[in-house]
């Protein structure tokens, strides 16, 4: 507050004015006027700073969003680009850092993140490409956790598809955030199917001589999009050439039929680019041993397949017997080596095939081949098993050993159905798929049998293919067929192939589902022997697999 004495002087006015104002003391604020307008400011510079720390939050939690979703975006596009087979959880890892602890249901509710209420069955598989599912994720600063999930959806009957759910979490200033996108993901294909075609052998059994020639001819037919196929063998011994059928006359010529070309990524023969709609004609060539090189008599059991060279997972096999004997071609005995020296087996005589065996067809798909085992242990002369298993591993001497001594008197590897009404049930073998596949098109069961006392006699078969639920349960029938053998001279083992169709639609298994083939002998009361081991006497299931890992 200023004090002013204010003078007025007459007759003459001050310089500088009028009215001459003189002020007394010094001018300024009061203390009162500085608290209040110190408190105006704070008030004002508070309120600011609340609007940009709110502001930096908001934006700190945009910025956070969008990076989870980015991150959401690049697991459900590395999901898509994975083949639909393999796009498949890992058993093992299910239970690592996740709170979930998956492995105790092996199942997952994609709408609640929990393993309760709607859940879904995993899709599982040993070498699935989801490993690990559980990743953190660090970007920008901040750290993401990200868990992917593979589900087989509750509504995927009659169809292939699976739903991929990825969840995202993360804590920003103490407070928890989390993200879910999920998506199905179907075994589509666009335009003309690739691959889609039909390898099929002209015969699958052969007698030679030693020092001749072993030929077999076979049929690929292009049905899809065009494609070359290449040509192996397993055993890879002996060696195999192929060879073009150059005058399409379905007689080997060696004079003019042209050797395959090789594959430039692989170096197996190759049948070069095939239209669609068409068919080549391929001879599977090799020379038998000299009698002086190897001995007869002996049995090669050759599987022949044929691979797309743009799907390299896509193949079709089918398995041939050729006899080597030294006489005429006809009853070739074939010891079969047992694990245990100390028991020589003896082996009743090979009576030869039924003529003409069916061949398993799978359209657009692979012909699989399963093989019968005994046990999963290996343990000599194994007795009765009530179920055997059944894989794609091919058995060998030493993982294959006898089976049912105390149910036959000659050491081998055989299965003997008693005699008497209700007494007609042989074995059952089961295998647990993996992930979720379909079977459409036509199975094939090739068996070797004879009667117990090596009568001639004739007998009838039943054959059955059943879904069993991961426990065991029942889920029904979906093919099934009667075979009758019918009597000859020879009392020695037979071996036949029987066909087990699957469901025009086709038939689906879910995860870890099993398929359990049932075998019995009906219509007599003359028991039965089943033979089956690596070489003379080889028991084999080939299945048609249109999708899945089979």
């Amino acid at each position: 507050m200023r004090h002013c004495v204010v003078s007025v002087e007459t007759p003459e006015p001050p310089p500088g004015g009028s009215d001459a104002q003189r002020c007394s003391g010094e001018s300024g604020f009061t203390l009162i006027e500085a608290v209040v307008a110190l408190s105006i400011a704070a008030v004002v510079f508070m309120a600011l700073g609340y609007g940009l720390v709110g502001t930096l939050v908001n934006v700190l939690l945009a910025q956070q969003n969008q990076q989870s979703g980015d991150i959401l975006n690049q697991y459900v596009e590395r999901a898509r680009s994975a083949g639909y087979d393999d796009l498949a959880m890992r058993p093992a890892d299910l239970a690592t850092n996740d709170a979930l602890n998956t492995s105790t249901c092996n199942c997952y509710n994609p709408m609640t993140d929990t393993k309760s209420g709607a859940t879904e069955l995993l899709a599982l598989d040993a070498n699935g490409v989801v490993q690990p599912h559980v990743t953190a994720v660090t970007q920008n600063g901040g750290t993401y956790s990200v868990r992917l999930y593979v589900t087989l959806p509750t509504d995927n009957v009659g169809a292939a598809y699976k739903r991929v759910t990825v969840v995202i979490s993360w804590t920003s200033r103490g407070r928890f955030h989390q993200r879910t996108e999920s998506t199905i993901i179907a075994a589509t294909r666009r335009g003309l199917p690739l691959p889609d075609y039909k390898f099929t052998p002209k015969s699958t059994t052969l007698c030679r001589n030693p020092g001749s020639d072993a030929v077999y001819a076979f049929d690929l037919t292009n049905n899809g999009a065009r494609d070359a196929w290449t040509f192996s063998t397993s055993p890879m011994s002996p060696t195999w050439t192929y060879f073009n059928d150059t005058n399409d006359n379905g007689v080997y010529d060696a004079g003019s039929d042209a050797s395959l070309g090789t594959e430039a990524s692989n170096g197996l023969p190759s049948t070069g680019l095939v239209e669609p709609k068409s068919t080549v004609h391929v001879f599977a060539f090799t020379h038998v041993p000299d009698a002086s090189a190897v001995t007869p008599p002996y049995t090669w059991m050759i599987t022949f397949t044929a691979t797309s060279v743009s799907q390299p997972t896509y193949s079709q096999s089918h398995s041939t017997s050729t006899s080597v004997t030294a006489g005429s071609c006809g009853v070739t005995p074939d010891p079969d080596p047992d694990p245990n020296p100390n028991l020589p087996p003896a082996q009743p005589a090979d009576c030869g095939a039924e003529p003409n065996p069916p061949s398993a067809v799978a359209p657009g798909g692979t012909v699989t081949d399963y093989w019968l085992h005994n046990g999963s242990s290996n343990r000599n002369n194994t007795t009765t098993q009530a179920i055997m298993p059944f894989d794609k591993t091919s058995p060998l001497s030493t993982s294959l050993w006898n089976y049912s001594t105390d149910w036959h008197s000659v050491a081998g590897r055989y299965l003997n159905a008693p005699s008497g009404p209700g007494s007609d049930y042989i074995a059952d073998w089961r295998y647990q798929l993996p992930a979720t596949s379909e079977l459409k098109g036509q199975a094939t069961l090739t068996l070797w049998a004879a009667p117990d006392a090596g009568l001639a006699s004739a007998q009838t078969f039943t054959f059955a293919l059943e879904r069993l639920s991961s426990t065991g349960a029942p889920l029904g029938v979906f093919s099934n067929a009667v075979f009758s053998l019918g009597p000859q001279a020879c009392s020695g083992l037979r071996r036949f192939t029987v066909s087990l169709s699957m469901p025009n639609s086709g038939q689906s298994v879910g995860t870890n589902e099993f398929l359990k083939l049932t075998v019995k002998a009906t219509g007599t009361a003359v028991p039965m022997v089943l033979a089956y081991d690596t070489t003379m006497f080889v028991a084999r299931l080939q299945l048609p697999v249109k999708s899945g890992s089979g």
